[in-house]
């Protein structure tokens, strides 16, 4: 059987106040406002293996499948018509 540990009036206050402070320190959960759209899509295994590769990439935050391509079709919008065009034509038949 377990025994309950002893534990001072002191110690039991402090995690009081660390609990109670807790909910004045996190900020309210706000909800999104955007709506999704499930796409399907076909992939190469290779280009399915290197969205795999990019999403680990980041070490500081976590990254999905979805914002890897979110980053790509973004990214691509950033560019002139003739720069898409250019990719668009060299990655047409992979």
């Amino acid at each position: 059987m377990v025994k309950k540990r002893d534990r001072s009036a002191v110690i039991d206050a402090k995690i009081e106040r660390f609990a109670a402070g807790a909910d004045a320190i996190a900020a309210p959960i706000q909800e999104s406002k955007a709506v999704f759209k499930r796409t399907t899509f076909s992939l190469t295994e290779n280009l399915n293996k290197k969205i795999d590769e990019l999403v680990l990439m980041p070490r500081t935050f976590r990254s999905s499948r979805s914002e890897v391509v979110k980053a790509a079709v973004l990214s691509l919008a950033e560019l002139s018509e003739e720069e898409i065009v250019d990719i668009l034509k060299r990655y047409k038949d992979l």
